[in-house]
């Protein structure tokens, strides 16, 4: 089952927790980054926050991108799919 943005939010906290014990110098992207992905939630719905984060630490996992800089043809990606989910429902 999918996660609610509120347990993201819960599970998201404690990995800035354990990474920042390494990084302390991360704390501020992080947190940027977790506020990004409830704006998305917010503004755009779960299907767009979940893909972003999902292909977001994708990305992370082979490339060097920054938590506190969205990739913005991701984040658009995102916004596209979660727009046409939301036309199939109805």
């Amino acid at each position: 089952t999918p996660m609610f943005i509120s347990q993201w939010t819960d599970a998201f906290l404690i990995f800035i927790n354990i990474r920042i014990q390494k990084h302390p110098s991360e704390t501020p992207d992080l947190l940027k980054y977790m506020s990004f992905i409830r704006e998305m939630q917010r503004l755009h719905g779960d299907v767009a926050w979940r893909s972003y984060d999902e292909s977001f630490r994708k990305f992370r996992e082979s490339l060097a991108v920054d938590w506190q800089k969205p990739i913005e043809e991701l984040r658009g990606k995102c916004i596209a799919m979660s727009n046409i989910c939301s036309e199939k429902s109805y």
